[in-house]
């Protein structure tokens, strides 16, 4: 048993032994590589500043090649989707032609004659807009035939003034009672639903009572593509809207309320819902800005360091501009969310910006005042830039991962970022630091930190108050002492294990949905339209039609009379919506051709002559089935037949509360109508599929994005630290934070949607930076475990919450945003910023404290004489007789232990035990015992 315990050891051992020579190599590489860097840039910061603007203006001139992406279906549609399919052959065979205006009046009861007049003096006001032009009524409307569509209540009395202003409230209801109501307008079935909302029966089941009705008008559409918006673009049916909503905005009915809507207001609206927010962004940017000022330099006139920040936010700027040149010069478009990418880029700048000021901060001033300026630049860099490679490396990676998905706008948005993030590491390791060394080369002349000009005359000294690192001395005296206590530690642990449990509930209640409406400003006119019509038409649903191909429609009869069985009996739909030409025509044919060719061995009439079905068709379609001309698409064929080459019937899906139903509903009528036809010959589609498409893949896209996510930045973290049990360490944090997060979410009213699927794969990314820093700055840290957490938080905290407060900052005004997007921005920024901050600052402090594994073999190095330690190491009061590093710093003869008005710990020993003989510490002996408790006695009286 000794033996193999011993062999296994062994074995442990030479593991550890290797994993530690990785660990060096890689942690050494880059720190020797960093510092090379800062050397280099240190002593030529003007040559690195030209050559970094060249190539910054080199990348941007890309923008040439810049283009906007608007459409819906290019943006969230899965490109090789079967619904993109589908719409290519919609496009190609039924193109759209025209677009439909809509008129919404809400009352106690419509059903009036009140309304009615009402209605029709609006109805006839429409039909004024643009008289004597090319866009008047008569001109321009979208005709059935030889019927404007035009759509509502007033059909039934054929829009006659006469009739209408001679009506009862008795007429009304008469008329809408009827079993089966045709209108004189168009000769098909007029579907009472579909223009009046809020209806209200008697016992008998008659309509006694409606609160809403609508009418709607359609006019041509022929639109053409615009090359710089991508959009699709009719001028004149643009002007016709416009026109129609500044007469629905000068109207105001007396005895009902109005609300209307046309396509180019809504997405007017749209668009000004994320535009108009813009300036809030800015006003965020400039708070940064400020902020950065302040907490980079110190209040005095020599250490103040204004222009450092400007100049880091305009790195910032060149950024963007690289990221947004070289994406465009590699084709990726340009789409409304990617309105946030500055702020995104901004937040994880300005968190590089604090790190590596940190780090020259943390510069011993006795130590490095005499050294030049690039060795101490090199010096800052060497212990920054592994920090900010991890940060960066994992964000990028994020990224990457999430443009392999197959949502166009969520892979456009990642390249731009993944581009944005490394353009933004490479100038903060390069042009930042060279405007670091102007700025360091600027106090050793002694010039004003305002005034570059101005130079302090020579007595000029620093105020001990200016000179204070006020947020390092709070990490270090108050947040250290108080978390990595005992009673700290258990509260934190506490506090970390409710917050997961309660969020883990939530995580698991987010569901998925999303309403388009939610993109447009509450107070807009197109919101209170949509709010309006979703309350009083809910059973109106979405539309959508089942096409059919080319085949030999007279063969195949009883099929045709399948799909409207089909549609009929799904679930999923309006049964009294179904429309369907066939169904129409043959019916009319059974009433009209009594007792000629038909088949009626079934419940389901067919005609047996081939010669009377094309024939009979035709004069459908020429008379009383005028309206479904645009529904069948016919070319001559041989002598009096014709070649049917594709039709359509019409339906409306039931209204759903879930992006999951809707997307049942997509499929299982897919299912029944491939069960009659394949999918080549006869399909349903309709506009809303595309989001429908999408809503079938978000949450797959988003669980494989975030889980490939982690596993990267896992990888990353772990390459970048060369410590596997502090890559774990970390790793619990970012897990923690995700969970929190999405639970939040929930709570929070946020659901799965396009944009919280960006916010959560930007998350990923994010959430890992507070906790990296922390754990990459434990391990180049000496000493006992609690010594090593709490000169962490002195030495890191700062940046870290900086990082993390500059990014609230930036979206704190986002919560007084009318933009879903903002408001979803903010909502998850907030909660990567709180729970990153809490699990970097607080939660890994204490892991480190009690299970941190053992520093680099190059951390003592990190405290010597060229260290980063702005003071001596500092030990804890109390602590001596077991403190090693304290041990040792004795028997290396160092001077008087000096109690520290910052810290509250003592940096050396007394002279009082120089005569001591510290010969024998190391082997325990009697004297190294007396030593202990006669050092512990003397610190404990202090």
């Amino acid at each position: 048993m000794d033996t193999s315990s011993a062999s296994r050891d062994q074995a442990e051992k030479k593991k550890c032994q290797c994993l530690n020579k990785v660990s060096n190599f890689i942690t050494g590489s880059m720190e020797k590589g960093f510092y090379r860097l800062g050397r280099a840039v240190g002593g030529s910061p003007w040559i690195t500043i030209l050559i970094s603007l060249i190539v910054c203006g080199a990348c941007a001139a890309g923008l040439i090649n810049f283009t906007q992406e608007a459409r819906g279906d290019k943006l969230w549609t899965p490109e090789d989707s079967t619904t993109q399919k589908h719409k290519l052959w919609v496009d190609d065979n039924f193109p759209l032609e025209l677009r439909v205006s809509t008129v919404l009046l809400v009352a106690g009861d419509v059903l009036t004659p009140a309304v009615l007049k009402e209605a029709l003096t609006i109805h006839n006001k429409v039909k004024k807009v643009g008289n004597g032009t090319d866009i008047s009524w008569e001109k321009f409307c979208f005709r059935v035939g030889p019927v404007c569509l035009n759509n509502g209540l007033l059909e039934l009395w054929s829009f006659d003034e006469a009739r209408i202003n001679s009506l009862t409230k008795e007429d009304i209801l008469r008329k809408i009672n009827q079993p089966t109501i045709i209108s004189p307008v168009t000769k098909k079935r007029f579907v009472l639903s579909q223009y009046l909302g809020g209806i209200e029966k008697n016992s008998s089941g008659s309509i006694i009572k409606a609160e809403a009705t609508s009418m709607s008008y359609g006019v041509k559409y022929t639109p053409e593509l615009n090359e710089n918006s991508g959009a699709l673009e009719d001028k004149k049916t643009f002007e016709w809207e416009e026109k129609f909503g500044e007469l629905m905005e000068g109207l105001e009915p007396s005895s009902a309320e109005l609300f209307y809507y046309t396509r180019r207001r809504y997405t007017t609206d749209s668009g000004d819902s994320i535009q108009g927010d813009v300036q809030l962004l800015s006003v965020g940017y400039i708070l940064i800005i400020i902020y950065v000022a302040v907490m980079l330099g110190r209040f005095t006139r020599l250490n103040i360091k204004a222009w450092l920040a400007l100049l880091g936010v305009v790195c910032i700027g060149l950024a963007i501009g690289v990221s947004f040149g070289l994406a465009s010069a590699f084709g990726v478009f340009y789409g409304p969310v990617h309105s946030t990418l500055p702020f995104l880029l901004l937040g994880i700048g300005v968190d590089d910006m604090f790190v590596i000021v940190q780090a020259w901060n943390n510069l011993s001033p006795d130590t490095h005042k005499n050294q030049e300026v690039a060795e101490r630049v090199g010096l800052a860099l060497k212990h920054a830039g592994c920090s900010i490679t991890i940060t960066s490396l994992t964000d990028f990676l994020a990224f990457m991962i999430g443009a392999t998905t197959i949502l166009p706008a969520l892979r456009s948005f990642c390249i731009f970022a993944g581009i944005g993030i490394l353009a933004d590491f490479a100038l903060q390791a390069t042009l930042f630091t060279a405007f670091l060394a102007l700025d360091a080369k600027r106090q050793t002349k002694n010039r004003d930190g305002c005034c570059c000009c101005i130079k302090l005359r020579e007595d000029y000294t620093e105020s001990d108050r200016g000179k204070r690192d006020l947020l390092q001395e709070f990490m270090d005296k108050y947040v250290a002492r108080a978390i990595l206590s005992l009673p700290g530690k258990i509260i934190v642990i506490v506090i970390t294990g409710v917050l997961f449990g309660v969020n883990l509930y939530g995580t698991m209640m987010l569901r998925q949905y999303f309403d388009r409406v939610w993109f447009l400003p509450v107070e807009s006119v197109s919101y209170k339209y949509s709010t309006m019509n979703s309350k009083y038409f809910p059973v109106e649903g979405r539309p959508a039609n089942i096409y059919t191909g080319k085949f030999d429609y007279f063969d195949n009869q009883a099929k045709l009379h399948g799909l409207y069985d089909v549609a009929v009996s799904d679930e999923y739909v309006v049964a009294s919506s179904v429309n369907s030409w066939y169904e129409d025509y043959i019916n009319w044919a059974k009433k009209e051709k009594p007792g000629q060719n038909f088949d009626q061995s079934s419940s389901k009439w067919k005609i047996n002559s081939k010669t009377d079905f094309y024939g009979w068709l035709n004069e459908f379609l020429q008379g009383p089935g005028i309206s479904y001309r645009n529904d069948v698409r016919m070319k001559n064929g041989t002598g009096p037949l014709f070649e049917i080459t594709a039709t359509r019937m019409g339906l409306t899906h039931k209204d759903m509360d879930s992006t999951q139903t809707e997307v049942k509903a997509m499929e299982d009528l897919r299912k029944k109508v491939e069960e009659v036809f394949p999918e080549e010959l006869a399909f349903p589609y309709s506009f809303v599929y595309l989001g429908w498409e999408t809503n079938k893949v978000i949450s797959e896209e988003l669980f494989r994005n975030m889980g490939l996510a982690l596993m990267t930045v896992f990888l990353v973290t772990l390459l970048v630290l060369a410590n596997l049990g502090t890559c774990l360490l970390v790793f619990t944090c970012v897990g923690f934070t995700l969970v929190n997060i999405t639970g939040t979410m929930h709570f929070w009213g946020l659901t799965i949607d396009t944009v919280s699927t960006i916010c959560l794969v930007l998350a990923v990314g994010l959430s890992v930076d507070y906790a990296s820093h922390v754990g990459h700055t434990f391990m180049i840290i000496p000493g006992s475990r609690t010594e090593r957490a709490r000169a962490t938080l002195r030495d890191i905290g700062p940046a870290v919450w900086n990082g993390g407060f500059s990014t609230f900052l930036a979206v704190f005004l986002l919560a007084f945003s009318n933009s879903y997007v903002f408001k979803t921005f903010f909502k998850v920024f907030f909660c990567v910023v709180l729970y990153g901050l809490f699990h970097g600052l607080c939660y890994l402090p204490v892991l480190l404290s009690a299970i941190g594994p053992a520093p680099y073999q190059s951390a003592q190095s990190h405290h010597d004489s060229k260290g980063t330690r702005s003071r001596s190491p500092v030990y804890p009061a109390g602590l001596p007789g077991d403190n090693v590093s304290y041990e040792l710093a004795v028997a290396n003869g160092k001077n008087t232990p000096r109690k520290s008005a910052k810290n509250g710990g003592y940096n050396v020993p007394p002279p009082d035990y120089e005569g001591v003989d510290v010969s024998n510490l190391a082997n325990g002996s009697k004297d190294n015992q007396a030593f202990k408790s006669s050092v512990a006695t003397d610190l404990d009286k202090a």
